[in-house]
């Protein structure tokens, strides 16, 4: 038995002195992961992630609750009582770090899927869903933002380390000029081209494309005309 010891306590020595384990981690799949249109899905599966909070009771109770759709008198939940404020945010706190959250998510698949369309790992028709429906995500999440915030934070591009320190100082941004620049690309990537379009996505309902009901052309002319409001 002693013996037996010994040989594995010098092993584990002669292993922890070879530098040739060190490993490189990263944090995430590179972009050149995504080398297909089915590995650019469950990417984009992440994308939906943050709504699940978003869209909670603590939702409900600040949008309704001083409608007569809802009444909740409760002096534990100060969304119900709307004590909202920079000190006490309640669920805007969740509706801000899960909505620029998805912001970052879907900003980084539509860089990794204009990679994919420039590597020749995916097709131009595979291409044009996925980048539309990424993009229908991302203005899905600065929908919510602006809704309850009004001016915020406006960025378009992935966040690396080279540019994280800058985003993460923006400053406000008009949520109409983020509203219709949003407008603009979603009419790019919906409309057909004798409408000015570029029909990147058919123009039918979620439940119609077949058994995975993404988000796509019908959820992204309803955030144009919520935006338009």
């Amino acid at each position: 038995m002693k013996r037996i010891l010994y040989y594995i306590t010098a092993s584990v020595l002669l292993l922890s002195s070879c530098s040739f384990l060190e490993e490189e981690n990263t944090s995430y799949p590179t972009a050149d992961y995504y080398d297909s249109a089915q590995k650019i899905k469950t990417g984009l599966n992440g994308c939906y992630d943050p709504l699940r909070s978003i869209y909670g009771a603590g939702m409900f109770q600040l949008t309704e609750c001083a409608s007569d759709i809802m009444y909740l008198s409760s002096y534990t939940r100060p969304d119900a009582n709307c004590v909202i404020s920079p000190a006490n945010p309640c669920h805007g706190r969740t509706v801000w770090k899960q909505g620029y959250l998805g912001v970052m998510r879907t900003n980084e698949m539509c860089h990794v899927i204009d990679n994919a369309l420039e590597k020749g790992f995916i097709k131009e028709d595979e291409y044009r869903l996925l980048y539309g429906e990424a993009s229908v995500m991302r203005a899905m999440y600065y929908y919510c933002l602006t809704s309850v915030f009004g001016d915020v934070p406006f960025y378009l591009e992935p966040v690396t380390e080279d540019n994280r320190a800058d985003i993460a100082h923006l400053g406000r941004t008009s949520a109409d000029e983020i509203r219709n620049e949003l407008i603009d690309e979603l009419m790019y990537i919906l409309l057909p081209s004798d409408k000015g379009g570029h029909g990147y996505m058919p123009l039918v309902r979620s439940y119609d494309t077949g058994t995975e009901y993404r988000g796509g052309a019908a959820l992204g002319l309803m955030l144009a005309g919520k935006f338009a409001l």
